[in-house]
């Protein structure tokens, strides 16, 4: 991707920098920054998609959210695949967001490997389907506010905004 290129977030993210970003990259930049960027509160990645580093290590308390920015960056036409599956013509968006949901909760194993950034492609590709819904869930939910409960259900609703598309195809 040439450095010219705007970069966006692909969802909103509660407590995101977004509205930082250009304040923060500026800090950045003053402290000659080169070498490896370390964004050890990733959220949506605004910071990190403003100033595309040639590297990075990215984290974030979420797991989930990790797994999304892996199998962008490994397999970005599997993932996009994968979201096309989740698609119910046959349902309302409120209707699509409630199963997705249910199967969400229903299908987590709680299984995420703690070395995410170690995962091969075939290893992506096995935690493919959750993070998928994941994705579709944080979307298509109020003001990108996530939840989990302490048994580790999802419980966060979505908003009334239901005309945005599933991601840009760009």
């Amino acid at each position: 991707i040439p450095r010219s290129t705007r970069l966006r977030p692909v969802f909103g993210w509660l407590g995101g920098k977004h509205s930082l970003k250009k304040i923060l990259c500026s800090i950045i930049k003053k402290q000659s920054f080169s070498g490896t960027y370390f964004e050890p509160f990733c959220g949506a990645g605004s910071v990190l998609l403003k100033l595309q580093p040639k590297k990075a290590r990215l984290n974030d308390i979420n797991p989930y959210l990790m797994l999304v920015f892996q199998v962008l960056k490994l397999i970005p036409s599997r993932f996009m695949q994968t979201l096309e599956t989740l698609q119910r013509p046959n349902l309302s968006i409120k209707e699509w967001y409630s199963q997705v949901l249910i199967d969400f909760n229903a299908n987590q194993q709680h299984v995420i490997p703690h070395a995410l950034s170690e995962l091969t492609k075939e290893q992506l590709n096995e935690v493919l389907l959750p993070t998928a819904r994941f994705y579709f869930l944080v979307k298509f939910s109020y003001g990108g506010i996530i939840k989990f409960t302490k048994n580790g259900m999802y419980s966060s609703c979505g908003h009334e905004n239901w005309e945005e598309s599933l991601y840009d195809k760009d």
